[in-house]
């Protein structure tokens, strides 16, 4: 087999796991159809595009994500294009260095097409020339989604960015800035007139946004312009306040239908959930660390339902609280120093009975036992009709979602109030 040749199909292609180290032929920029190479070894890939059929409406798709593609392929695509290219979606992450040249040039093509609206650059290390150049690209062209997680962009690279791609007329867009080093100021820019109405789906994984980045985060989901529908924070550094505040903000956003919170209370360190006023709010609460002699405390006594948010190994087997008993009988038999644990998990579940428009809620790894989760899973299922909520709580795994939007969408881990 010298060559592959793809002829006129409009149903997806894929090519899984297969080594391919000769000169692939690939008549498809012009054509309608979705290729996906990922996982494939390009080791040496001649692309020659020529237009074999005009579709009406052309749609076009080009996955070539972990395919150990090199430079050369790169330039090899960026040379490929010209402007009657009908390229709509580009994914070129995960794969070998690539030279910031080549980068540059494909990016410059990229930016003459008409029909061109995503583009996947997750996992390659963005260069400041890099950056520059995708500036240029989201000024000019209308993209819709833009995926840069574990790019390195950093705060200033992603605070340039951002502003160029709501520079002219641009639509809702999808943006993935997972694990790239954003400092908590970039949450800042999220606020102004034109974003706040401007970002579908954002996506700050693996940043440290930490308390300051929270407010800031607050102040875009209660503003009454905002469009957000996906929200990922899994370890932000938010803290169990953060999650609090997060969730707390829902009760006045109409939009917000996925909220990702996984990984977010420093499990490094003893927390119970005890707080205080913040100076100057009621409604923000602060934690205190347990001391060493304290570990043996439950956090939720007895006489509470035996609710406790984090495990103690030595401790006896709780027995699982009944969600419906656990309100007013709670805070008025808790003791001294469990009254303000029984308020948090009280203002948690009355925060996520009151969220508006959520779908699908993640809070794994922030140290909830089966019995507090459960509790706000029934605080979650009485937002929908009987039978219309699903959960998936296992260990840390703390999924809440609903029937026709189940939780992991993969596999059906979830189970029915």
């Amino acid at each position: 087999m010298n060559q592959v040749q793809f002829k006129r199909r409009i149903e997806p292609f894929y090519l899984p796991r297969i080594a391919l180290s000769v000169n692939v032929l690939c008549s498809l920029l012009d054509w309608k159809f979705l290729i996906s190479l990922e996982t494939v070894s390009l080791m040496h890939v001649d692309l020659t595009f020529q237009p074999y059929w005009k579709a009406a409406e052309p749609y076009t798709v080009l996955n070539i994500e972990r395919c150990s593609i090199t430079t050369r392929t790169i330039q090899k695509v960026a040379d490929a294009l010209n402007e009657s290219s009908v390229l709509a979606q580009l994914s070129i992450g995960y794969n070998n260095p690539i030279s910031g040249n080549a980068i540059i040039n494909l990016l410059a093509k990229l930016a003459t097409l008409k029909s061109f609206a995503a583009l996947n650059l997750s996992g390659l290390k963005l260069t400041k020339p890099f950056v520059d150049s995708l500036c240029q690209l989201a000024k000019t062209s209308c993209l819709s989604r833009l995926m840069l997680g574990s790019t390195g962009i950093g705060t200033d690279g992603a605070l340039q960015l951002t502003a160029s791609l709501f520079e002219g007329s641009q639509e809702s867009v999808k943006l993935d800035l997972s694990y790239c080093g954003l400092m908590p100021a970039y949450t800042r820019i999220l606020s102004t007139d034109t974003l706040i109405c401007g970002i579908l789906e954002l996506n700050l994984a693996g940043n440290p946004i930490m308390q300051e980045g929270t407010n800031a985060l607050v102040s875009l989901l209660t503003n009454p312009r905002c469009c957000l529908k996906v929200l990922v924070l899994d370890k932000c550094q938010l803290g169990l306040t953060g999650i609090l505040q997060m969730i707390q903000a829902l009760g006045e956003n109409d939009y917000l239908e996925e909220l990702h919170l996984a990984d977010n209370a420093n499990l490094e360190k003893t927390y119970m959930l005890q707080y205080e006023s913040a100076k100057g709010s009621s409604d923000i609460l602060q934690p205190h660390l347990i001391e060493p002699a304290q570990q043996g405390v439950c956090v939720m006594n007895t006489e509470c339902n035996q609710l406790e948010v984090a495990d103690s190994e030595d401790g006896p087997i709780r027995e699982e609280a009944a969600p419906s008993d656990f309100d007013d009988s709670c805070t008025s038999s808790c003791q001294k120093n469990s009254l303000l644990e029984c308020q948090f998990i009280q203002e948690l579940t009355t925060a996520i009975s009151m969220a508006k428009q959520l779908q699908f809620m993640e809070l794994s790894n922030n140290g909830f036992t089966t019995q507090v989760a459960k509790a706000l899973y029934a605080a979650w299922s009485s937002r929908f009709e009987n039978g219309s909520a699903w959960r998936h709580i296992e260990d840390q795994t703390i999924h809440f979602s609903m029937e026709t939007n189940k939780c992991c969408r993969v596999k059906p881990c979830c189970r029915r109030d």
